[in-house]
Protein backbone atom coordinates (compact mmCIF):
# COMPACT_ATOMS: atom_id res chain seq x y z
CA UNK A 1 0.00 0.00 0.00
CA UNK A 2 1.29 3.42 -0.58
CA UNK A 3 -0.55 6.76 0.15
CA UNK A 4 -0.15 10.23 -2.01
CA UNK A 5 -1.65 13.69 -0.25
CA UNK A 6 -1.81 16.24 -1.87
CA UNK A 7 -2.98 20.17 -0.69
CA UNK A 8 -5.33 21.86 -2.83
CA UNK A 9 -6.62 25.38 -3.26
CA UNK A 10 -10.45 23.90 -3.45
CA UNK A 11 -12.39 20.79 -3.40
CA UNK A 12 -14.56 21.71 -6.56
CA UNK A 13 -12.27 20.70 -9.38
CA UNK A 14 -11.17 17.06 -7.65
CA UNK A 15 -14.55 16.30 -6.65
CA UNK A 16 -15.78 16.93 -10.01
CA UNK A 17 -13.07 14.60 -11.62
CA UNK A 18 -14.33 11.88 -9.44
CA UNK A 19 -17.48 11.93 -10.15
CA UNK A 20 -17.19 12.20 -13.54
CA UNK A 21 -15.46 9.14 -13.28
CA UNK A 22 -18.93 7.69 -11.28
CA UNK A 23 -21.09 8.98 -14.67
CA UNK A 24 -18.52 6.87 -17.04
CA UNK A 25 -18.64 3.85 -14.74
CA UNK A 26 -14.77 3.90 -14.05
CA UNK A 27 -14.99 4.54 -9.76
CA UNK A 28 -17.48 3.73 -7.32
CA UNK A 29 -18.78 6.52 -4.69
CA UNK A 30 -18.47 4.23 -1.64
CA UNK A 31 -18.20 6.47 1.40
CA UNK A 32 -19.41 9.86 3.27
CA UNK A 33 -17.35 10.26 6.11
CA UNK A 34 -18.72 12.81 8.70
CA UNK A 35 -21.57 14.45 6.65
CA UNK A 36 -24.88 15.56 8.43
CA UNK A 37 -26.95 13.45 5.58
CA UNK A 38 -25.92 9.54 5.12
CA UNK A 39 -23.68 8.35 1.91
CA UNK A 40 -26.71 7.58 -0.66
CA UNK A 41 -28.37 10.50 0.85
CA UNK A 42 -26.05 13.25 -0.35
CA UNK A 43 -25.92 14.53 -4.22
CA UNK A 44 -23.37 16.47 -6.00
CA UNK A 45 -24.04 19.97 -5.28
CA UNK A 46 -24.61 19.28 -1.14
CA UNK A 47 -21.37 17.57 -1.23
CA UNK A 48 -19.49 20.36 -2.71
CA UNK A 49 -21.32 22.95 -0.48
CA UNK A 50 -20.45 21.25 2.25
CA UNK A 51 -16.92 20.85 2.19
CA UNK A 52 -16.57 23.81 0.01
CA UNK A 53 -18.13 25.85 3.31
CA UNK A 54 -15.48 23.89 5.94
CA UNK A 55 -12.85 25.52 3.55
CA UNK A 56 -13.92 28.84 4.05
CA UNK A 57 -13.54 28.94 7.44
CA UNK A 58 -10.29 29.86 7.51
CA UNK A 59 -9.52 32.23 4.79
CA UNK A 60 -5.67 32.37 5.86
CA UNK A 61 -5.37 29.30 4.62
CA UNK A 62 -4.22 29.00 0.90
CA UNK A 63 -4.30 25.08 0.23
CA UNK A 64 -7.44 23.92 3.01
CA UNK A 65 -8.15 21.17 0.25
CA UNK A 66 -6.97 17.73 0.84
CA UNK A 67 -6.85 14.97 -1.83
CA UNK A 68 -5.50 11.65 -0.67
CA UNK A 69 -4.87 8.41 -3.22
CA UNK A 70 -4.50 5.33 -1.36
CA UNK A 71 -2.85 2.89 -3.82
CA UNK A 72 -2.86 -1.26 -3.63
CA UNK A 73 -1.16 -4.18 -4.83
CA UNK A 74 -3.38 -6.07 -7.80
CA UNK A 75 -3.04 -9.15 -5.79
CA UNK A 76 -4.94 -7.05 -2.91
CA UNK A 77 -7.75 -6.94 -5.06
CA UNK A 78 -9.86 -9.54 -2.95
CA UNK A 79 -9.03 -7.73 0.38
CA UNK A 80 -9.72 -4.58 -0.82
CA UNK A 81 -13.36 -5.21 -1.80
CA UNK A 82 -13.85 -6.71 1.59
CA UNK A 83 -12.66 -4.26 3.46
CA UNK A 84 -12.53 -0.64 1.94
CA UNK A 85 -14.61 0.97 4.26
CA UNK A 86 -12.63 -0.29 6.86
CA UNK A 87 -9.17 0.74 5.24
CA UNK A 88 -10.90 4.12 4.61
CA UNK A 89 -11.80 4.64 8.35
CA UNK A 90 -8.47 3.55 9.70
CA UNK A 91 -6.32 5.56 7.64
CA UNK A 92 -8.17 8.83 8.17
CA UNK A 93 -7.78 7.99 12.05
CA UNK A 94 -4.76 7.30 11.84
CA UNK A 95 -3.67 10.58 10.09
CA UNK A 96 -5.54 12.94 12.25
CA UNK A 97 -8.79 13.27 9.72
CA UNK A 98 -10.88 10.65 11.59
CA UNK A 99 -13.66 13.51 12.12
CA UNK A 100 -13.19 15.42 8.99
CA UNK A 101 -15.70 15.59 6.75
CA UNK A 102 -14.65 13.06 3.42
CA UNK A 103 -15.70 11.26 0.42
CA UNK A 104 -14.08 8.01 -0.88
CA UNK A 105 -13.92 6.69 -4.73
CA UNK A 106 -13.13 3.41 -5.39
CA UNK A 107 -11.39 3.63 -9.02
CA UNK A 108 -11.78 0.96 -11.63
CA UNK A 109 -9.92 2.18 -14.03
CA UNK A 110 -6.13 0.73 -13.92
CA UNK A 111 -5.11 -2.77 -12.75
CA UNK A 112 -3.79 -1.29 -9.46
CA UNK A 113 -6.75 -0.71 -7.03
CA UNK A 114 -6.99 2.70 -5.51
CA UNK A 115 -9.33 4.41 -3.54
CA UNK A 116 -9.75 8.78 -3.96
CA UNK A 117 -10.18 10.81 -0.67
CA UNK A 118 -11.57 14.36 -1.08
CA UNK A 119 -11.19 16.25 2.61
CA UNK A 120 -10.11 19.53 3.84
CA UNK A 121 -7.84 20.53 6.44
CA UNK A 122 -10.02 23.17 8.00
CA UNK A 123 -11.49 21.79 11.32
CA UNK A 124 -14.87 22.72 12.31
CA UNK A 125 -13.46 25.65 15.22
CA UNK A 126 -12.02 27.30 11.65
CA UNK A 127 -8.26 26.25 13.06
CA UNK A 128 -5.88 24.45 10.84
CA UNK A 129 -5.15 20.62 10.39
CA UNK A 130 -0.68 20.61 10.83
CA UNK A 131 0.41 19.06 7.28
CA UNK A 132 4.19 19.97 7.92
CA UNK A 133 5.69 16.34 7.06
CA UNK A 134 2.16 14.49 7.68
CA UNK A 135 3.81 11.72 5.33
CA UNK A 136 6.45 10.77 7.00
CA UNK A 137 4.72 11.35 10.48
CA UNK A 138 1.77 10.07 10.43
CA UNK A 139 1.01 8.40 6.95
CA UNK A 140 4.13 6.00 6.77
CA UNK A 141 3.02 4.27 10.11
CA UNK A 142 -0.24 4.00 9.75
CA UNK A 143 0.37 2.30 5.62
CA UNK A 144 2.49 -0.39 7.57
CA UNK A 145 -0.36 -0.79 10.60
CA UNK A 146 -2.87 -1.41 7.43
CA UNK A 147 -0.83 -3.67 5.71
CA UNK A 148 0.01 -5.33 9.08
CA UNK A 149 -4.17 -5.63 9.84
CA UNK A 150 -5.55 -6.19 6.54
CA UNK A 151 -2.97 -8.63 5.00
CA UNK A 152 -1.76 -6.51 2.08
CA UNK A 153 1.22 -6.41 -0.01
CA UNK A 154 3.72 -4.08 1.95
CA UNK A 155 5.29 -1.32 -0.13
CA UNK A 156 8.60 -1.94 -1.65
CA UNK A 157 9.67 1.60 -0.59
CA UNK A 158 8.62 4.35 1.29
CA UNK A 159 7.48 7.08 -1.36
CA UNK A 160 7.12 11.01 -1.12
CA UNK A 161 3.45 11.42 0.82
CA UNK A 162 2.84 15.12 0.17
CA UNK A 163 3.09 16.27 -3.35
CA UNK A 164 1.97 19.22 -4.74
CA UNK A 165 4.61 19.02 -7.59
CA UNK A 166 6.32 15.88 -8.50
CA UNK A 167 9.10 15.31 -6.31
CA UNK A 168 11.02 12.16 -7.71
CA UNK A 169 14.79 12.27 -8.25
CA UNK A 170 15.43 15.45 -6.71
CA UNK A 171 18.83 16.55 -7.45
CA UNK A 172 21.30 19.67 -7.90
CA UNK A 173 19.72 21.59 -10.38
CA UNK A 174 20.93 22.27 -14.11
CA UNK A 175 19.62 25.37 -15.75
CA UNK A 176 18.22 25.31 -18.71
CA UNK A 177 17.69 21.49 -19.00
CA UNK A 178 14.01 21.72 -17.31
CA UNK A 179 11.96 24.92 -16.81
CA UNK A 180 12.98 26.77 -13.82
CA UNK A 181 9.65 27.64 -12.36
CA UNK A 182 9.26 23.56 -12.24
CA UNK A 183 12.55 22.91 -11.14
CA UNK A 184 12.18 25.03 -8.42
CA UNK A 185 8.45 23.74 -7.68
CA UNK A 186 9.77 20.09 -7.09
CA UNK A 187 12.46 21.06 -4.89
CA UNK A 188 11.18 23.58 -2.33
CA UNK A 189 8.17 21.34 -2.40
CA UNK A 190 9.90 18.18 -1.21
CA UNK A 191 12.38 20.29 0.97
CA UNK A 192 9.92 21.88 2.71
CA UNK A 193 7.65 18.25 3.50
CA UNK A 194 10.57 16.26 4.08
CA UNK A 195 13.09 18.91 6.06
CA UNK A 196 12.98 20.70 9.01
CA UNK A 197 14.71 24.71 9.24
CA UNK A 198 15.39 26.90 12.00
CA UNK A 199 15.70 30.49 9.46
CA UNK A 200 15.86 31.66 6.33
CA UNK A 201 19.62 31.29 6.50
CA UNK A 202 19.15 27.32 7.35
CA UNK A 203 16.66 27.04 4.44
CA UNK A 204 18.80 28.62 2.12
CA UNK A 205 21.57 26.55 3.03
CA UNK A 206 19.32 23.69 2.35
CA UNK A 207 18.90 24.88 -0.84
CA UNK A 208 22.18 25.74 -1.92
CA UNK A 209 23.13 22.56 -2.20
CA UNK A 210 20.77 21.58 -4.49
CA UNK A 211 21.26 24.73 -6.49
CA UNK A 212 18.68 27.32 -5.28
CA UNK A 213 18.58 30.26 -3.26
CA UNK A 214 15.87 32.63 -2.39
CA UNK A 215 16.07 36.28 -1.55
CA UNK A 216 14.21 38.36 1.30
CA UNK A 217 12.10 41.19 -0.42
CA UNK A 218 11.29 44.18 1.90
CA UNK A 219 8.10 46.26 1.66
CA UNK A 220 8.09 48.66 -0.25
CA UNK A 221 6.00 51.90 -2.64
CA UNK A 222 4.99 48.70 -4.85
CA UNK A 223 4.65 46.09 -2.33
CA UNK A 224 2.66 45.93 1.35
CA UNK A 225 4.72 42.96 2.77
CA UNK A 226 8.00 40.86 3.01
CA UNK A 227 8.54 38.41 0.17
CA UNK A 228 10.47 36.21 -1.56
CA UNK A 229 12.46 35.60 -4.92
CA UNK A 230 13.56 32.13 -5.55
CA UNK A 231 16.50 31.47 -8.09
CA UNK A 232 18.44 28.81 -9.62
CA UNK A 233 22.06 29.01 -8.92
CA UNK A 234 25.85 27.90 -10.28
CA UNK A 235 28.26 25.85 -7.34
CA UNK A 236 29.36 29.39 -6.72
CA UNK A 237 26.01 30.80 -5.89
CA UNK A 238 25.44 33.08 -8.45
CA UNK A 239 22.47 33.53 -9.86
CA UNK A 240 21.46 31.80 -13.55
CA UNK A 241 17.89 32.02 -14.08
CA UNK A 242 15.56 35.38 -13.46
CA UNK A 243 13.58 35.84 -9.60
CA UNK A 244 10.40 34.28 -9.60
CA UNK A 245 8.05 35.29 -6.57
CA UNK A 246 6.79 32.46 -3.86
CA UNK A 247 3.86 33.48 -4.49
CA UNK A 248 3.90 32.29 -8.19
CA UNK A 249 5.03 28.42 -7.34
CA UNK A 250 2.39 26.18 -6.91
CA UNK A 251 3.44 25.19 -3.90
CA UNK A 252 3.53 28.57 -2.10
CA UNK A 253 7.48 28.45 -0.69
CA UNK A 254 6.15 31.89 0.89
CA UNK A 255 7.63 33.38 4.02
CA UNK A 256 4.16 32.62 6.48
CA UNK A 257 4.68 29.19 4.93
CA UNK A 258 8.00 28.75 6.33
CA UNK A 259 7.77 30.23 9.73
CA UNK A 260 5.35 27.62 10.77
CA UNK A 261 8.36 25.15 9.80
CA UNK A 262 10.47 27.59 11.65
CA UNK A 263 8.58 27.34 14.98
CA UNK A 264 8.51 23.63 15.35
CA UNK A 265 12.43 23.45 13.95
CA UNK A 266 13.51 23.20 18.04
CA UNK A 267 11.23 20.05 18.78
CA UNK A 268 13.38 17.94 16.02
CA UNK A 269 17.01 18.40 16.49
CA UNK A 270 17.90 16.85 19.33
CA UNK A 271 18.96 13.83 17.73
CA UNK A 272 21.19 15.28 15.35
CA UNK A 273 22.91 17.55 17.98
CA UNK A 274 23.65 14.29 19.85
CA UNK A 275 25.24 12.78 16.97
CA UNK A 276 27.43 16.11 15.85
CA UNK A 277 28.48 15.90 19.40
CA UNK A 278 29.45 12.66 19.84
CA UNK A 279 31.52 13.20 16.37
CA UNK A 280 33.40 16.21 17.26
CA UNK A 281 34.49 15.13 20.56
CA UNK A 282 36.18 11.90 18.95
CA UNK A 283 37.79 14.46 16.60
CA UNK A 284 38.52 16.50 19.25
CA UNK A 285 40.85 13.43 20.72
CA UNK A 286 42.85 13.56 17.75
CA UNK A 287 45.89 15.18 16.90
CA UNK A 288 44.60 18.51 14.40
CA UNK A 289 46.63 17.09 11.78
CA UNK A 290 44.73 13.60 12.06
CA UNK A 291 41.18 15.26 12.09
CA UNK A 292 39.03 14.14 9.24
CA UNK A 293 35.65 16.51 10.66
CA UNK A 294 33.88 15.97 7.52
CA UNK A 295 34.20 12.34 6.45
CA UNK A 296 33.64 11.60 9.96
CA UNK A 297 30.09 13.17 10.01
CA UNK A 298 29.53 12.30 6.51
CA UNK A 299 29.42 8.43 8.23
CA UNK A 300 26.68 9.72 10.50
CA UNK A 301 24.70 11.21 7.28
CA UNK A 302 25.45 14.58 8.40
CA UNK A 303 26.84 17.01 5.55
CA UNK A 304 29.14 20.36 6.69
CA UNK A 305 28.14 23.57 4.63
CA UNK A 306 31.45 25.99 5.66
CA UNK A 307 31.33 29.61 5.81
CA UNK A 308 35.03 30.55 5.61
CA UNK A 309 34.02 34.36 5.31
CA UNK A 310 31.69 34.10 8.21
CA UNK A 311 32.78 30.97 10.58
CA UNK A 312 29.73 31.50 13.13
CA UNK A 313 27.42 30.98 9.97
CA UNK A 314 28.56 27.06 9.74
CA UNK A 315 25.30 24.86 9.23
CA UNK A 316 24.77 21.13 9.46
CA UNK A 317 22.80 19.20 7.41
CA UNK A 318 21.56 15.71 9.10
CA UNK A 319 20.01 13.40 5.84
CA UNK A 320 19.00 11.10 8.29
CA UNK A 321 16.97 13.02 10.78
CA UNK A 322 15.89 15.65 8.12
CA UNK A 323 16.78 18.87 9.21
CA UNK A 324 19.65 21.71 9.28
CA UNK A 325 21.18 22.82 12.63
CA UNK A 326 23.51 26.19 12.80
CA UNK A 327 26.60 25.82 14.25
CA UNK A 328 25.25 28.18 17.36
CA UNK A 329 23.52 25.14 18.76
CA UNK A 330 26.14 23.61 19.47
CA UNK A 331 26.43 25.07 23.25
CA UNK A 332 30.55 23.42 24.23
CA UNK A 333 32.53 26.44 22.84
CA UNK A 334 35.23 23.90 22.66
CA UNK A 335 33.45 22.11 19.94
CA UNK A 336 32.50 25.01 18.10
CA UNK A 337 36.02 26.06 18.10
CA UNK A 338 36.85 22.37 16.47
CA UNK A 339 34.92 23.84 13.42
CA UNK A 340 35.88 27.02 13.08
CA UNK A 341 39.42 26.16 13.26
CA UNK A 342 39.53 22.87 11.87
CA UNK A 343 37.63 23.16 8.23
CA UNK A 344 40.10 24.50 5.47
CA UNK A 345 38.95 27.42 3.82
CA UNK A 346 37.90 25.60 0.43
CA UNK A 347 35.26 24.34 1.87
CA UNK A 348 33.24 27.64 1.60
CA UNK A 349 31.95 25.94 -1.81
CA UNK A 350 31.17 22.51 -0.60
CA UNK A 351 32.25 19.77 -2.77
CA UNK A 352 30.29 18.52 -5.16
CA UNK A 353 31.56 15.02 -4.69
CA UNK A 354 30.67 15.01 -1.02
CA UNK A 355 26.99 15.99 -1.65
CA UNK A 356 26.80 13.70 -4.30
CA UNK A 357 27.90 10.77 -1.64
CA UNK A 358 25.62 12.18 1.18
CA UNK A 359 22.32 12.20 -0.69
CA UNK A 360 23.08 8.93 -2.47
CA UNK A 361 23.81 7.17 1.08
CA UNK A 362 21.61 8.84 3.68
CA UNK A 363 19.78 11.17 0.93
CA UNK A 364 16.02 12.04 1.37
CA UNK A 365 13.60 8.64 1.16
CA UNK A 366 12.11 8.19 -1.91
Amino acid sequence: MVALIYELKGTTEILLYNEKKVALDRADYILAGNFPLGTQSLDLGLKNKYLARRCSLNENVLLPAVHIILNFHPSDLSRIDQHQLAICWKFMEAVGFGKQPYLAYRHRDTQNPHIHIVTTNILANGRRIRMHRIGLLKSDPAQREIERIFGLVRAKQTTPLIRQSDTNNIQELDYGKVPTKLSIERTTAHLMERYSFGDLREWNTLLKTFGIKCSLLQPSEKRSSTGLLYFITNRNGVSLSVGIPASRLKNRPTLASLEEIFRAHGEQVGSSLSRIRVVLGEQALLPENDRKIEDALLQQGIQLINNAATPTDTIFIDHLQCCTISISRLQQPFLRDIIIKGIPSQCTAQKQSNRERTLRIHGPKR
